[in-house]
Formats: structure tokens, C-alpha cells, sequence
């Protein structure tokens, strides 16, 4: 699974790689996640006072090991791959050719090797849904991801996720969480669960896309 944006929460919805694998949860992923790059081309090659920040210095070491650790692994993806983006964010799109998904790995899944592209689109509760499946940068990654030889489908906020959300924040308005317990033997024997927001499902078949030239 890819992701952008939404770094906590597709890590709790992957489980570890019991429900799909990130690439934080491979062995290279898992060793260097949280590392800090500090490393200077001058003596004593390591800068102990200060790290430059991601985007001070855009080519550190820091973005290169994980720009190769993202080709490497959108190179293995076969079948369907799922990608994981905000929708609520106000201050950058959902999606950006200039992301890592957008420059490490959309590019180099392989064409025959991977079939779909299907877009996970969250928006976290009680923020504004800026972008939907139907719209802002999506319908850019619809383009971009259907000019390499994929099909593209979209999904916003799926059930599962949503249920994720609410699970940590039951009292929301949005979760609509209605509870009718009833108590056997101590037991709880029913338990119904209710959310506002429902699902919406685009697909778009190749031939839609028909001329145009042959991510995060």
C-alpha cells in the first residue's frame, strides 16, 4: 500500500502488514524508519549540532535512501495496488506529481505487472472534505495513473477507515454511533453502528483515456 499524507493512519488500517504491506513494514523500511540523516561531505563527515531539514536540502540523504527504497518497492507491486490519500487537507492537494508517490513510485510500477490503481481518499472527522474522488487533484491522478496503462477506481472514505476513525473518537457527529445493548447473561447481544458518511466509487476503463502519452 502507498500513501500520502496520511502517515499514522495507514499504518494503524495496514496492521503491520497483516492487511497490507507499506513499505515502512519491509525489512529496509522497518530499520530505517524514524532515522535522522545527518551525514556532511566534510570532516568528521557527520554534522552533530545540526540536521538541515527535508526541505533545505531536497537531495539529502535522507530523501535518496527512501526515494530508491520507494522505486524498489513500486518496482515489485503486481495486481491491484492501493494508494492512501487526504482529502481534507487545506494547504496541498490530495495528490502532487512532485510527492513521493508521485516521483518515486507511480512511475515505476511496471506496465502488464500491475493491472489497477485504486485511490483510498480519508478525510478526517469534522474537517472539510476539500477534494473528493470526483474532483481537485484526483481527477489529475486519474489522468496521470491512466496514461501509464492502469485502470484507476477511487473510493472515499471506506467503511473500514471510517470505522477506524470512530473507534478513537466514538463520540463524534459524524460517527453517529448508536448503541442498543442488549444485556443477556451479562453479554452484550446486539450492537448496531451507524455512520453519516457513505461511500462513493468511481472507475475509469482505459478507453476513456485513448491518445494521451504514456506519485505522493
Amino acid at each position: 500500500m502507498f500513501w500520502s499524507g496520511v502517515k499514522e493512519l495507514v499504518h494503524e488500517y495496514a496492521a503491520n502488514g497483516q492487511r497490507y504491506v507499506t513499505l515502512e513494514d519491509t525489512l529496509i523500511g522497518y530499520l530505517a524508519e524514524g532515522l535522522v540523516f545527518c551525514g556532511q561531505e566534510s570532516a568528521p563527515g557527520m554534522n552533530y549540532s545540526r540536521c538541515p531539514s527535508w526541505w533545505e536540502c531536497p537531495f539529502e540523504a535522507g530523501e535518496a535512501f527512501w526515494a530508491h527504497a520507494s522505486q524498489t518497492f513500486a518496482s515489485a507491486a503486481s495486481g491491484q495496488v492501493t494508494v492512501m490519500l487526504d482529502g481534507s487537507s487545506t494547504g496541498k492537494p490530495a495528490y502532487r506529481q512532485d510527492s513521493f508517490f508521485g516521483k518515486y513510485e507511480l512511475p515505476y510500477l511496471k506496465k502488464g505487472v500491475v493491472t489497477n490503481v485504486r485511490v483510498f481518499l480519508v478525510h478526517a472527522l469534522d474537517a472539510p472534505m476539500s477534494e473528493t474522488c470526483l474532483n481537485g487533484s484526483l481527477k489529475l491522478l486519474e489522468e496521470d495513473v491512466v496514461s501509464r496503462g492502469f485502470s484507476f477506481s477511487c473510493l472515499d472514505d471506506p467503511l473500514a477507515i471510517l470505522h477506524l476513525l470512530c473507534v478513537d473518537e466514538p463520540a463524534d457527529r459524524e460517527c453517529k454511533l448508536a448503541t442498543d445493548h442488549v444485556t443477556s447473561g451479562g453479554r452484550l447481544a446486539s450492537h448496531s453502528f451507524a455512520l453519516t458518511r457513505q461511500p462513493l466509487i468511481i472507475s475509469a476503463k482505459l478507453d476513456r483515456f485513448d491518445g494521451l502519452p504514456s506519485r505522493g
